[in-house]
């Protein structure tokens, strides 16, 4: 019904990070995206998030992106 009434829907592969941002709305598809979500939320505001070190489950994460299966 939401992409009926206009809504874009993207969906990924499984427990990889993805943030929407549609004008103030802010999601994320799971866990992983938390982080990312966050920073697009300071975005969002208009202010600029600090530089920080992915933590280790979230490098894990990032290199699934990397593989072709």
């Amino acid at each position: 019904m939401l992409t009926f009434r206009g809504a874009t829907f993207k969906q990924i592969d499984f427990m990889l990070s993805e943030v929407a941002v549609s004008r103030k709305v802010v999601t994320g598809q799971n866990p992983f995206s938390t982080t990312k979500s966050a920073e697009a939320v300071i975005e969002t505001l208009g202010l600029t998030p600090v530089k920080r070190k992915l933590y280790s489950d979230e490098k894990s994460v990032c290199l699934i992106n990397y593989i072709d299966f």
